[in-house]
């Protein structure tokens, strides 16, 4: 027998991985076009990356992934997304228009049938019983519904020739986890619904709960399983600020102590408190802002994730009292062009909503009486609206004859009211002093204490 030395070994060794047939190396992309885009940026986000790329000036785009699984993609472009179905080798094609987002898009190319199937499995929601007609029903009534419901949205993969195996195991498992969070959210939906203060489910309702692990990091795959873990962070989050001692504390803080009473894994954990973050910065107490992004750091984020948070609170501090509010320039409900200095010498209120956004019109009337309190005094109530298109904007403000004035900002969740003041939702409130400088970024809404500040203003000047 001839032995051979370490590097002859390896030479051979070396020989025989060049002979052998290599796993091919596919390409992986989504590609499409938008019609009548608003701005000219899509996103992508897969689990914790986020990726941005721009549209070219046909309004087309094409991005490759590096992706060995199949993986669920979340697809954004003018502040709505929806959910994408990858495998590897895949070469998806989308089309589709944001004005009816939803209802256009479509899919071609290797990888249709499945995602045209979960593009048709979120218009057939909106035909079956809504989630909020089941949470109004009895508790046995929900169950047997919810049951009945998810028999009929599996069944329909028939209906698109989805022979997919693994497709097919995943979706069933996804949407066992997303009856769970239905179930999950049943108590106080019905009692909100209901107006039923007192309600409350049977003993053994929450026994579905006893055999899950809110720290299975193999189940994150499933979009559904994530919801179920933020479900439970914001479940045990209420609970503790709902029993607070000191009406002064925020939720934000009782947000992340949920997340270390909860979640055990490090990567999770510094996942979940880096979404936090980047997603609710601005909704943060000043008093608070510096701690909660200490915690997150303490839990050795990524380094680059450390910078992009830095370079995100770097951007929000142009947004401190007493820095110059960014100016804008939109056309009125009137056809008026208008920009910050048409207001100067008065306090400038800001409402920045969209006639899709509920909490914005939940507003309508508590900000009706805040106009007829100020009436004929140094206050200008400016309400931007968001909207994909001005029909909408338009339409609501005359058929319900909203007041104060009122201004559109083309390009939707691209539009410069929203990335100058880095909104993260809507509605919010904005207020601006006499010289245009900025008093607050993130104002008390209507339904709060702002006519006692906007009071206390008006006196000191």
């Amino acid at each position: 027998m001839i032995k051979l030395n370490n590097w002859a070994q390896l030479s051979v060794v070396l020989l025989l991985w060049a002979c052998a047939p290599q796993p091919e190396k596919v390409t992986t992309t989504i590609s499409g076009e938008i019609i009548n885009p608003i701005g000219d940026v899509i996103t992508f986000r897969l689990g914790g990356d986020r990726i941005t790329d721009t549209l070219d000036a046909d309004n087309k785009f094409s991005t490759t992934f590096d992706i060995t699984t199949p993986v669920d993609i979340v697809f954004g472009h003018g502040g709505e997304i929806t959910y994408l179905y990858l495998r590897p080798g895949d070469q998806l094609y989308l089309t589709l228009d944001p004005a009816e987002f939803d209802e256009s898009l479509t899919y071609s190319g290797k990888g249709a049938e499945i995602n045209n199937y979960k593009a048709a499995m979120v218009l057939l929601g909106d035909s079956l019983l809504s989630t909020r007609d089941l949470y109004k029903m009895p508790e046995d009534q929900f169950l047997v519904a919810l049951d009945s419901v998810s028999a009929i949205e599996l069944g329909y993969m028939a209906d698109f020739n989805i022979d997919d195996a693994a497709f097919i195991a995943y979706t069933r498992e996804n949407s066992k986890w997303s009856d769970i969070v239905t179930k999950m959210r049943y108590e106080s939906a019905h009692r909100s619904l209901l107006d039923l203060d007192s309600f409350s489910v049977s003993d053994t309702y929450y026994d579905f709960q006893l055999a899950l692990d809110v720290n299975d990091t193999s189940l994150l795959k499933y979009p559904a399983f994530r919801s179920y873990v933020d479900e439970s962070i914001e479940k045990e989050a209420s609970r503790g600020y709902y029993a607070r001692a000191d009406e002064s504390e925020d939720y934000s803080g009782f947000y992340v102590e949920a997340i270390n009473a909860l979640i055990q894994v490090p990567s999770l954990k510094e996942q979940l408190m880096y979404e936090f973050v980047s997603d609710s910065y601005s909704y943060f107490p000043v008093e608070v802002r510096d701690e909660i992004v200490a915690a997150w750091k303490g839990l050795n984020p990524d380094p680059e994730r450390v910078d992009e948070i830095d370079q995100m609170i770097a951007e929000f501090q142009k947004l401190e009292p007493g820095n110059p509010a960014p100016d804008f320039r939109y056309v009125s409900i009137d056809g008026d062009t208008l920009t910050m200095a048409d207001f100067k010498g008065k306090l400038v209120y800001i409402d920045v909503w969209a006639t899709w956004c509920g909490p914005c019109i939940a507003e309508h009337p508590h900000m009706e009486k805040l106009q007829q309190r100020f009436e004929g005094q140094d206050v200008a109530f400016v309400a931007v609206s968001t909207d994909s298109s001005p029909d909408p904007w338009r339409k609501m403000v005359n058929e319900r004859k909203l007041g104060g004035i009122h201004l559109y900002a083309p390009g939707a969740w691209q539009s410069t009211i929203i990335t100058d003041y880095l909104i993260q939702g809507i509605p919010r409130f904005i207020l601006i002093d006499r010289e245009g400088n900025i008093i607050d970024a993130n104002a008390a809404r209507p339904s709060g204490d702002i006519g006692d500040q906007l009071e206390a203003l008006l006196k000191s000047a």
